[in-house]
């Protein structure tokens, strides 16, 4: 299956995780100039001064999920505000950064500290 990406994107606007037991199907022998073409299971977004909310919030349902990413975390460290996105759910909500959140079982262990954030 080919992924197409609706747009070119860059490392710096987010960071993928994928499960050790994904078949990645990647050639080791191969500088790797951009993404791996796969679906990540975890992304992480963190909203940037000139990004509009309802633009990240957007491309967390109509792309990440469309796609098949498994959790999905938006991170508004302006308005302290955490959104998690998951398959066939509403988006949680989670006020405050006086938290940690869980990679849950996509990535066991995985517990940042929003307060770092701040």
């Amino acid at each position: 299956m080919e992924i197409k990406y609706p747009r070119r994107l860059t490392e710096a606007e987010f960071y993928e995780f994928c499960a050790e037991n994904r078949d990645l199907r990647i050639q080791q022998d191969k500088k790797c100039k951009t993404f791996a073409p796969l679906v990540p299971d975890f992304v992480i977004e963190i909203r940037s001064e000139s990004d509009r909310p309802s633009k990240l919030k957007k491309k967390m349902t109509d792309t990440w999920l469309a796609y098949g990413v498994r959790l999905a975390w938006l991170i508004d460290p302006k308005a302290q505000k955490t959104y998690i996105y998951r398959p066939g759910r509403p988006a949680e909500e989670l006020k405050g950064f006086e938290r940690t959140l869980s990679g849950e079982d996509i990535c066991p262990g995985f517990e940042p500290d929003l307060r770092k954030l701040l």
